[in-house]
């Protein structure tokens, strides 16, 4: 029966191909009957590693539990954790010591791929058990745009917690509605056979709700109840995540991790994107900004489905930084996009000195970091007509409580200059670092600046004297209540070797 059932998905999946294919001349244009069109599948054929083109191992959460106190090391590239055979995706969580914990597994995303503006998402998947076990399939926002979680919103299609046996999980986490208030959005659904047998779990994504399948039988809907980001951050591109964790804070306060066996084997079948098509022919604007341009098949109107084919290229003293809008943060010069709806691409250049990037806040808070440690600080972080904007209702004893920060590598040797507009509501300090993006987080250099009412630029240039890979810009504010606005931030490489440091 399972030879005969994978037999007669492989034939529907070649069908849906080959009516792709006769329908547009190419493999990717859409037939024009409006319904869900597949655009990105991973079928899981082959053995060895998922594929390194379409998944990437995330393992940056380990030093710090992932938030959640998790008990696993996840690894990277590593077999015994994360294999392709059989046409299966199998995650495997055991327990052996590593890297500090006592268990190890894996967690693995599509990033890299840019991510998807609304759509059909859905896995093939058979669950592990055990109280301690922990599995998930569920998306994240590609570019913090609204900010780190819970403010850039989480789309979790399927929980499944090992404590709460045959129960899955559907839920929407945003600012107002989250697991640490205990106000998240969602419903637990009782299923037979979790562990047994595969289920199919998915959840199609609108501009006004979502709606949550178990087995095609729609299960649960989120509608949109207002446009303000602390209740609906979901109109920004989202990446999908498989991972099998063990423990976490919730496991034990529901007694721990117990005597659960291992291994845990999580079972993928396969995973499935799709895209609704209207039927309707749709506009593609595309702009750049200064410092390059952009090259593709210019039209009026495109066939629903149609697929553009787009090339950045940079002008001299310039680099390609990615895509925004309906291609959201894709990294590389040259992309493709399908015309489902009408859609505004734009192409982000920076002089090849600039080392930050979005420091002027236009795609909100794309590839930077806000923290408030909410024991000792309240405040809000957000951005606010095209700046960023800091509300610090309860100053902290320390600046650092309450800050904005950048990865940016850093090289013996070289001298950089940071300089960045600012103003206030009334006299502040703001405290200004180069440091570490680890624990202990030493200082490389350290300015403060007193900012006041008037819109002023500020700056400072310093040398570094050794190599740091993993390090950032920090921004503190943490010490002083009031408003602060924070716009045009710039870090460069100075090559006359200049580092004589002060502000202004």
């Amino acid at each position: 029966m399972i030879v005969m059932a994978r037999a007669r998905r492989y034939m529907i999946f070649l069908f849906l191909f080959l009516a792709l294919l006769t329908a547009g001349g190419n493999g990717l244009s859409s037939p024009p009957e409006p319904g869900w069109v597949l655009v990105w599948a991973d079928e899981f054929d082959g053995e060895g590693l998922p594929s390194p083109a379409y998944w990437t191992f995330e393992t940056e959460g380990n030093q710090w539990g992932w938030g959640n106190n998790e008990a696993q090391f996840y690894t990277d590239g590593r077999l015994e954790n994360a294999r392709v055979e059989e046409g299966r995706l199998i995650i495997t969580a055991r327990k052996e010591p590593m890297g500090g914990k006592e268990y190890t597994s894996a967690r693995i995303n599509t990033r890299k791929l840019g991510g998807w503006l609304y759509g059909r998402f859905e896995a093939r998947m058979k669950l592990p058990s055990g109280r301690g076990i922990w599995p998930a399939f569920w998306m994240m926002p590609v570019d913090n745009f609204y900010g780190g979680w819970p403010a850039g919103g989480e789309i979790d299609i399927m929980e499944f917690f090992g404590f709460i046996p045959e129960t899955i999980y559907h839920t929407i986490h945003t600012s107002t509605y989250n697991h640490r208030q205990g106000t998240q959005i969602g419903t637990k659904v009782k299923v037979a056979n979790l562990h047994d047998d595969y289920h199919l779990y998915a959840v199609e994504w609108f501009p006004d709700r979502f709606d949550f399948y178990l087995d095609e039988k729609k299960v649960f809907s989120y509608e949109k109840t207002g446009d303000h980001p602390a209740v609906w951050p979901f109109d920004r591109h989202f990446y999908l995540i498989l991972n099998c964790a063990v423990g976490g804070d919730w496991c034990y306060q529901m007694g721990g991790i117990g005597d659960t066996p291992f291994p845990q084997v999580l079972e993928v079948d396969y995973v499935r994107v799709y895209k609704w098509n209207d039927g309707k022919p749709h506009t593609l604007q595309v702009a750049a900004t200064e410092g390059g341009r952009v090259y593709y098949g210019e039209k009026e109107v495109y066939a629903p489905g149609e697929e553009v084919r787009l090339r950045a290229e940079a002008e001299p003293g310039y680099k390609f930084l990615y895509w925004s809008g309906g291609l959201s943060t894709v990294h590389g010069s040259e992309a493709t996009i399908r015309v489902f709806n009408d859609t505004t691409v734009r192409a982000h250049f920076a002089p090849e000195a600039e080392m930050l990037k979005n420091g002027d806040f236009e795609l909100g808070l794309l590839a930077w970091n806000r923290w408030v440690d909410t024991d000792a600080a309240a405040a809000e972080v957000f951005t606010d007509q095209g700046a960023l904007r800091v509300d610090l209702k309860r100053p902290g004893k320390h600046d650092w409580q309450v800050q904005l920060t950048q990865a940016v590598p850093l090289a013996k040797g070289k001298t950089y200059r940071v300089s960045f507009d600012a103003w206030a509501r009334r006299r502040r300090p703001v405290t200004v670092r180069l440091n570490q993006n680890h624990p202990p987080y030493a200082a490389y250099a350290r300015q403060t600046f007193t900012i006041d009412k008037e819109k002023k630029i500020y700056s400072f240039t310093v040398t570094i004297d050794e190599d740091d890979a993993d390090s950032r810009l920090e921004f503190d504010f943490g010490q002083a209540r009031g408003t602060v606005w924070l716009d045009n931030v710039s870090m460069e490489v100075i090559t006359d070797n200049d580092s004589s440091s002060g502000g202004r």
